[in-house]
């Protein structure tokens, strides 16, 4: 089996560790004939002793020697010991040779049979040789190793931890809950021995649980591993540094999501009982959250440096991973790593697989500055453009769409052709990511993409989260005449099921693209908008406060002038019912318009002159008094920025005040008569 040590998990399958051959390539086939002779008198040692040199040799035997083991080893199977299983296993995992279904199916009996024997080295040996064979064992085999796990745990080396969850995250399995608990605590306490490859390993496996719905382990686990690696860097090498880089990533935007969940969460238990633990269990997760994100910039430093040093002779895999992570956590590249990896980029672009392509074109920092590096990047795309998933076109089309760059004509009309091949078949995120491409990317709208993309939308509309519908809504907004409404009506439908969910940004967007497009949401939709973007507005830019403030104020005219007319023709019950909605509707609109007021009044540093003038205009437009602080926040802020105030801008500016001192004279003479 793999000694204890720093070794980390196994290679890839066929993947040998050696390549140097010891022997004359006439002994070796010498040995070989003979052992083929010898193989019905060979115990299960032998036969391991046989595999082992294979793999240490980088030799590949004979087809008729590995079947001649095979056979005998069929043979000896019950006489193994929880030892042999574990060594043949890895054997076979270490020179990439499938043992048979027959031969696999006795080994995975016995060894379901010896797991309570196993130390600790034998069942995370024996779990990761599986995993590198492509095997997911399930049912009784997997419940017997797990038990196995959870009980060796805390005797474990550090080798034996990574072995174990990078098993579990080759199979795409999360550990049962007391397996999980049992490795975290282990892990833990070995932390501050685990080497590069070993930390880079359990970090990568805890990314792959959270993927796969087990979230973040606990915040002391994550800061223990990140310290470690940080201290490790010097020693990584450029696919351990990768590997980190896309953990820390993911495990950082789950820990963050969960901290603030649970703040959230606690802020409404407290709500009414003082609030003064609420504000006390706030506090100290804000700490967290701060004292996470500084050990992360030291980190991200630490890395940085080791990946400068190792991109000569980084694979595009390592450096698809490195870019995208810190384009994952809005991070830029140091400028020497910027360099070499773009330097990088260009040797191993010809040979680059169509996921690693399409990562890089969409984390690259600096697609359009560097012409000969896009040129590659390009002329690969050519050559696997008919490997590309759909998933694949997406990222490939958004890192253009985020840089606001075209692809080259050539370029643009295969990943098209590519799109609406693979359009029936897109997720939600990648069609709605491609529909955004189409309104951004293509200098002529390309018809036959757009309608396909748009019957595949509304198939899977049911099925987008608030991300996904923000970004359709956005590239409808810019697609306004291009798009019909069945999957207007789909997209509506949806919207208002996630709208509860959506962030700051993404209820920003959905209002902007609303007031564009002119189309008047329903009521329904309207009301659960700005329901969710009043208890959002605490997180807004400035930008988003005078975007929100202005579209909801030009689709609250629409919609009330639209029930008034309404009303008209109802009777009289049902035209009461209808005015009662709308006196509620509109003091769900007061209710926004003034926390988003107060929201401003933080951000008024912060406002551009457009700004300033879309707050005063919606304040206007309402009928609605801006607060006194307000007003002189929103005053000395246009003084500041009234030189980069475009025409628009001073008129909308100076139409608003009018429309205020008129609405606050018509007060005073109403206070004025009682």
């Amino acid at each position: 089996g793999i000694p204890a040590g720093e070794l980390g998990p196994l290679p890839e399958m066929g993947e040998h560790t050696s390549g140097h051959y010891l022997l004359g390539e006439g002994l070796l086939a010498a040995l070989g004939h003979r052992a083929e002779e010898v193989a019905p008198q060979m115990t299960a040692q032998h036969i391991i002793l046989m595999l082992n040199a294979s793999a240490k040799l980088g030799w590949q035997p004979q087809e008729t020697l590995l079947d001649a083991l095979r056979k005998r080893a069929e043979t000896v199977v019950p006489q193994m010991t929880a030892q042999n299983i574990a060594s043949i296993l890895t054997a076979y995992a270490q020179i990439g040779k499938d043992p048979g279904e027959h031969l696999l199916a006795e080994l995975m009996t016995r060894a379901e049979f010896l797991a309570a024997q196993m130390s600790p080295e034998q069942v995370a040996n024996s779990l990761n040789a599986l995993a590198v064979m492509g095997q997911d064992p399930t049912g009784p085999l997997m419940t017997a190793l797990g038990h196995r796990v959870e009980a060796v745990a805390p005797e474990m080396s550090s080798g034996d931890i990574a072995n174990t969850l990078d098993a579990f995250a080759r199979m795409r399995k999360t550990p049962k809950e007391s397996v999980r608990v049992a490795l975290e605590g282990r892990t833990e306490a070995l932390a501050p021995q685990l080497g590069g490859r070993n930390v880079s390993t359990i970090i990568h496996a805890y990314a792959v649980f959270g993927r796969l719905g087990l979230g973040a382990p606990r915040e002391t686990l994550v800061a223990t591993l990140m310290q470690r690696a940080h201290d490790t860097a010097p020693e990584m090498g450029a696919s351990d540094v990768a590997r980190v880089l896309e953990g820390y990533q993911l495990l950082w935007q789950m820990i963050e999501y969960q901290l603030v969940e649970a703040v959230q969460d606690d802020q409404a238990r407290m709500k009414g009982k003082g609030g003064e633990e609420g504000v006390l269990t706030t506090y100290t997760m804000a700490w967290k959250l701060r004292q996470l994100k500084r050990m992360g910039g030291l980190l991200l430093k630490a890395l940085g440096r080791r990946a400068e040093e190792l991109a000569g002779e980084m694979d595009a895999k390592s450096i698809a991973l490195t870019m995208n992570a810190y384009s994952q956590v809005g991070e830029s590249l140091p400028n020497g790593l910027d360099n070499e990896l773009s330097a990088r980029i260009k040797q191993v672009a010809p040979n680059m697989s169509a996921p690693d392509l399409a990562t890089i074109f969409n984390a690259i920092p600096n697609l359009g500055q560097d012409p000969e590096l896009t040129r590659a990047l390009e002329r690969r795309a050519r050559n696997v453009i008919e490997q590309m998933s759909g998933q694949d076109v997406a990222h490939s089309l958004n890192g253009y769409t985020r840089q606001g760059l075209r692809p080259s004509d050539p370029v643009l009309s295969l990943f098209g052709q590519r799109a609406l091949h693979m359009s029936e078949s897109l997720a939600a995120m990648d069609a709605a990511t491609i529909l955004d491409a189409c309104a951004t990317v293509w200098p002529v709208p390309y018809e036959p993409l757009i309608d396909a993309l748009e019957q595949r939308l509304a198939d899977v509309a049911g099925g987008m989260g608030a991300a996904e519908v923000a970004r359709v809504y956005r590239a409808v907004a810019k697609l306004r005449g291009h798009i019909d409404s069945p999957m207007l009506i789909a997209l509506s439908e949806q919207a208002l099921k996630v709208a509860q969910s959506m962030t700051s940004t993404q209820v920003a967007s959905v209002f902007t693209a609303q007031a564009d497009l002119g189309v008047l949401p329903g009521q329904a939709l309207l009301a659960g908008l700005a329901q969710r973007a009043r208890k959002a507005a605490p997180e807004m830019t400035a930008k988003e406060v005078s975007s929100v403030m202005s579209a909801y104020a030009m689709l609250w005219r629409e919609h009330s002038a639209s029930a008034l007319d309404s009303m008209k023709t109802m009777p009289k019950g049902k035209a009461s019912n209808a005015q009662d909605e709308l006196y509620i509707m509109g003091q769900l609109g007061k209710s926004l318009i003034g926390v988003l007021g107060d929201r401003a009044e933080i951000v008024a540093p912060m406002l551009s002159a457009t700004d300033v003038a879309l707050i005063l205009d919606a304040f206007a437009s309402l009928h609605m008094a801006p607060s006194e602080s307000l007003l002189v926040a929103l005053g000395h802020r246009a003084q500041q920025v009234v030189e980069s105030m475009s025409a628009q801008d001073v008129a909308m500016t100076l139409r608003a005040y009018a429309a205020l001192k008129v609405q606050r004279e018509k007060k005073d003479i109403e206070k004025s008569f009682g």
